[in-house]
């Protein structure tokens, strides 16, 4: 790389390219670049063999862009920072002061990157997102267009984040991880490698969750709450907050645990071989969560067993209701607090 100071003594041509008019600087290697005359580049700034620089473009003082990287128009690069090979800027994004990009990394047009923020080799920063300062985006990961990662959170190498997500200030998410579109997590909370989150799902800030755990579409994770690894929630389950789900722990689709209640989790069930997840809680007594059925009783669910199943299913279903409601856990939950109607 050279400092614009020594580009300027290149052999220079003018060209236009849409209507922009460039200046193509070449030195007597045949190393070249290209800058568009709008452009403002500090004198100290460096610049690699082949790279463009867009129209209206800022690039600041001792900031350093790598070979064959294209920084595109009405962009700004803070002071000190450092631009990789082979990297692509786009149009009307925003890079802060000693922030650190690293080779072949692709960031969107509008996005915004804070001050002192680490976006790694091959990582991938979509439209209009924005990155906070001292944020870190590892090797190989994906921000989704519209999301937005706050300050000092890491995201490590291979995560993929959907569009238009939310991750607090100071969170960590694992190598591997996936978190759908629209998904919200607060800050300081920590999710572990190749966990799955689904769209729309809400975590709570101060949150833990584990190793290959799969969250389902649209639940809701309260802050504090602590999931173990290897976890599987389902769709649109509600885990309240300081709740904790242990290790492999299988709670079902639209089922809600709160952080004092007692639960219990077993299956397959029933016809559809479905999870059954009974929970017990002082104000709403004994619930069941099995298939379509969502919160009912046991008196309810007892009268649906004798109405639609017949045989096995039958005697299967009364076996784990007599084992729920003479679980000692139970007992003593009931023990511990005001038993509540059912």
């Amino acid at each position: 790389m050279w400092t614009w100071k020594e580009i300027q003594t290149w052999k220079v041509e003018v060209s236009k390219v849409f209507g922009v008019k460039f200046k193509t600087y070449t030195n007597g290697n045949g190393m070249s670049v290209r800058v568009a005359t709008t452009a403002t580049v500090s004198l100290s700034a460096s610049i690699g063999d082949r790279s463009s620089i867009g129209y209206s473009s800022s690039i600041g003082y001792s900031s350093s862009i790598g070979d064959r990287s294209s920084i595109g128009d009405r962009t700004s690069i803070g002071s000190g920072t450092s631009i990789g090979d082979r990297t692509s800027i786009g149009s009307g994004s925003s890079i802060g002061d000693r922030t650190s990009i690293g080779s072949g990394a692709s960031i969107g047009y509008e996005a915004s990157i804070g001050d002192r923020a680490s976006i790694s080799s091959g990582a991938s920063i979509g439209d209009r997102a924005s990155i906070g300062s001292g944020a870190s985006i590892g090797y190989r990961s994906s921000i989704g267009s519209g999301s937005s990662i706050g300050d000092r959170t890491s995201i490590d190498s291979g995560a993929s984040i959907g569009y238009r997500s939310s991750i607090g200030d100071r969170t960590s998410i694992g190598s591997g991880t996936s978190i759908g579109s629209g998904a919200s997590i607060g800050y300081r909370s920590s999710i572990g490698d190749r966990t799955s989150i689904s769209d729309r799902t809400s975590i709570g800030s101060g949150a833990s969750i584990g190793d290959r755990t799969s969250i389902g579409y649209r639940t809701s994770i309260g802050d504090r709450a602590s999931i173990g690894y290897e976890a599987s929630i389902g769709y649109e389950a509600s885990i309240g907050c300081e709740a904790s789900i242990g290790d492999r722990s299988s709670i079902g689709d639209r089922t809600s645990i709160d952080k004092y209640d007692w639960w219990i989790t077993t299956g397959p069930q029933g016809s559809r071989h479905a999870p059954l997840t009974a929970v017990w809680s002082a104000e709403h007594g004994l619930r069941w969560w099995v298939g379509c059925q969502e919160g009912i009783s046991t008196d309810d669910l007892r009268k649906r067993v004798k109405s639609d199943h017949k045989g096995e299913h039958f005697d299967d279903y009364m076996h784990v209701i007599q084992m729920v409601e003479t679980h000692p856990g139970l007992l003593r939950a009931k023990e511990a607090g005001e038993v509540g109607d059912e």
